[in-house]
């Protein structure tokens, strides 16, 4: 995957491909999964992740901080981070499940004799 986001953005920037790698790490690390639902992330460190310009650049809810309720909903989510990984298992497997249905929806099934 890191390697097709590379190709795509290096088609006309020959050689310029560790000026690129960031980006494409950074466009992985915060695009949903389509097996798990979820953010690799935020599966990793409970939380979502801030774009780097948000945190140079002032916005809303860096304006906004209230540290102490920020440090309180932090204990809140990862107090949840366990049943987040729970769901994201079961996701997991049912994804898993219906990959496996599709596949075997082609296979036929032979008896051979001796």
């Amino acid at each position: 995957m890191i390697l097709d986001c590379l190709k795509k953005s290096l088609f006309d920037k020959k050689g310029k491909w560790p000026d690129e790698l960031p980006e494409c790490l950074w466009a992985y690390r915060t695009t949903k999964r389509q097996a798990t639902g979820e953010i690799s992330f935020s599966l990793a460190f409970g939380s979502e992740a801030i774009i780097p310009p948000n945190v140079i650049v002032l916005s809303i809810s860096t304006l906004l901080l209230n540290i102490e309720q920020n440090s309180k909903e932090l204990a809140i989510s990862l107090d949840l981070a366990e049943e987040k990984c729970e769901k994201t298992i079961t996701r997991i497997a049912a994804y898993q499940q219906q990959l496996l249905s599709s596949y075997n929806k082609g296979a036929k099934i032979r008896q051979f004799q001796p």
